[in-house]
């Protein structure tokens, strides 16, 4: 008679726990690049929602009839000069760089506008429209070691780009 063995033998659980060892492995080496993938597609629907931030934005800048006076700090399209505005992470307020109480390490969107050259997109002093071309970039600032804050280069940011345009 044969005794029948009722566990596992020792070569089963060295081969199961292997087994187990490399899922757990695999699943550990995918979390930064799940936790990276996961940061940016938050930081895109956060820079598609400013839309509304940039054109309230506007809205208030333009308001008592100085839509022309905007009109002259928003450059045409390649120009490197244009009205840059900036906004913290969450989306929150957007404001004009030059103007703007954020303090740099909350500066991680940049807003920068360009004015289109051509019709039916172009500024007309006599019409009613203001059109531009908005591209959001970030990350816009990042610490240095030292604990000061440097502007990414824009090779080095992501960015998204849509259009606003407000009525007088």
């Amino acid at each position: 008679m044969r005794a029948h063995s009722r566990g596992f033998s020792m070569i089963e659980v060295v081969i199961a726990v292997g087994v187990i060892a490399v899922a757990v492995a695999t699943m550990l080496a995918l979390m930064p690049l799940l936790t990276r993938q996961m940061r940016d597609a938050s930081d895109s629907l956060v820079a598609q929602r400013l839309a509304g931030g940039v054109e309230a934005e506007l809205r208030r800048l333009a308001s008592g009839g100085n839509m022309s006076g905007l009109a002259g700090q928003i450059r045409s399209i390649g120009a490197t000069d244009t009205l840059t505005m900036v906004a913290a992470r969450n989306g929150g307020e957007v404001t004009i760089e030059s103007a703007s109480d954020l303090p740099d390490q909350e500066r991680y969107f940049a807003i920068e506008l360009w004015q289109y050259s051509s019709a039916p997109l172009a500024y007309d002093a006599t019409g009613a429209m203001l059109a531009a071309h908005v591209r959001v970039s970030w990350p816009y600032k990042i610490p240095d070691s030292n604990g000061a804050f440097l502007t990414v280069p824009e090779a080095d940011r992501s960015s998204a780009t849509f259009t606003v345009a407000i009525n007088r």
